[in-house]
Formats: structure tokens, C-alpha cells, sequence
């Protein structure tokens, strides 16, 4: 008896930042330091960093700087909203196994035909806080249920990834963060999936989302 096929639905998913978010937050943040600034410029003195040292409070200098940065910040953004405006697109690219049939060694490729892919952009980040320490996501090492992603390649028209599995029912990203995608109106993507249980090479075309 032959062993259940599986199959698979590979999509695309618009990766659009919250721009109005992440102006409140500068917003917020900004007033913020502000305050900060204003609390420890009053007290400055050497007693005072000392005692900063002591409790391991960011001194005055950090807190400054910390304001440069979210300056820095609002600007990288402002520039990505224009990018984005003009056709520089983020996607995130999703495999969805679609049947009640487990599946291994799964090698995805994708190609961007009539575009291309921006290999080199990557989505602006907020500044650390500096006044708290960047999380170790132990659950990340201890959780991946035997899901591997390894083999990642990205060229100027092509995305390609391998999964060590994929469980019924279960998805992933072809790579974690946002790829981005420059679009004409005639731009498509296109896949080919290889996978253990698959007989035949699976193909399609890959939903593209317009851009207005």
C-alpha cells in the first residue's frame, strides 16, 4: 500500500510595518529620556554617577546617547516608509503542509520572476532600552519539536530553504524576517517543492500581494 502523499500551499504574507505605532512609541520614548535627562542633569555630580555605578542605573551619558538614537531611528524609519511607498515590498514567505501526513526533508525554491528580491534590506529596529537587558530565549533552544531550517539561500531572484520536517497540519517561514521584494505590475513568484514523501515535484505560483 502506498504511503498518504502530502500537500503543500506556499503563500506570501505582506510584512507591512506599523509606521503610526511606531511613531507613538517615539513619541513616548522621546518624552520620556526627556524627563530623564531633566531628573538626572539636575543631580549631576560625581557622588551622584558613583551612586549610579553602584545600583547599576544608566548615568546621564547613556541616557543621552540613548536619545541620539531614537532620532537615528525615527530618520532609518522615515526613510523605510518612502521605500516602501516607492515598491520595495516585505513579505514573509510561508510552506503549509495541508494534509494529516507528517513530511520530512522538504527543500523549498522560490523565484521572482519580472522583479527582484533586495537581499541586502533589512526592516529598521528599535534601539535596546538601555535601562533593561535583552531577554535569552531559552525556549526557543528547548521547543523546536525537531524542526530544522538549514541550506537558506537568497540571490537576486530567488529564495531557496530546507526543512528537516514538517509535522500534519504545521508551517513555516522560508526564512524568518521579511524579504523584500522590488514589484513591477507584471512581477510574480513562482515555487518548486521536493520533499521524502512527495512522488512528483510539487509546483505552483505564489500569491503575490499588489502594491497601490
Amino acid at each position: 500500500m502506498r504511503s498518504p502523499t502530502p500537500n503543500y500551499t506556499v503563500v506570501a504574507e505582506l510584512a507591512l510595518p506599523d509606521f503610526e505605532a511606531e511613531r507613538t512609541f517615539l513619541r513616548v520614548e522621546g518624552q520620556f529620556v526627556a524627563r530623564k535627562l531633566e531628573e538626572l542633569g539636575r543631580g549631576r555630580s560625581l557622588a551622584a554617577d558613583f551612586g549610579n555605578w553602584l545600583t547599576k542605573s544608566p548615568p546621564y551619558k547613556d541616557w543621552d546617547h540613548y536619545g541620539h538614537e531614537l532620532v537615528r531611528y525615527e530618520h532609518r524609519l522615515a526613510k523605510h516608509e518612502q521605500e516602501i511607498a516607492a515598491g520595495l515590498i516585505p513579505i514573509k514567505l510561508v510552506v503549509r503542509n495541508d494534509t494529516n501526513v507528517s513530511d520530512r526533508s522538504i527543500h523549498i525554491r522560490i523565484e521572482v520572476i519580472s522583479g527582484a528580491i533586495n537581499k541586502t534590506k533589512k526592516a529598521p529596529k528599535r534601539p535596546q532600552r538601555i535601562d533593561l537587558e535583552e531577554p535569552t530565549h531559552w525556549w526557543r533552544i528547548f521547543s523546536s519539536g525537531g524542526f530544522w531550517r538549514s541550506g537558506v539561500r537568497i540571490t537576486g531572484h530567488r529564495i531557496e530553504a530546507k526543512f528537516s520536517r514538517l509535522s500534519a497540519h504545521d508551517a513555516a517561514y522560508v526564512v524568518n524576517d521579511p524579504t523584500y521584494i522590488e514589484l513591477t505590475p507584471e512581477t510574480y513568484m513562482t515555487y518548486e517543492l521536493r520533499s521524502h514523501r512527495l512522488v512528483e515535484v510539487q509546483r505552483g505560483e505564489v500569491p503575490v500581494y499588489e502594491h497601490d
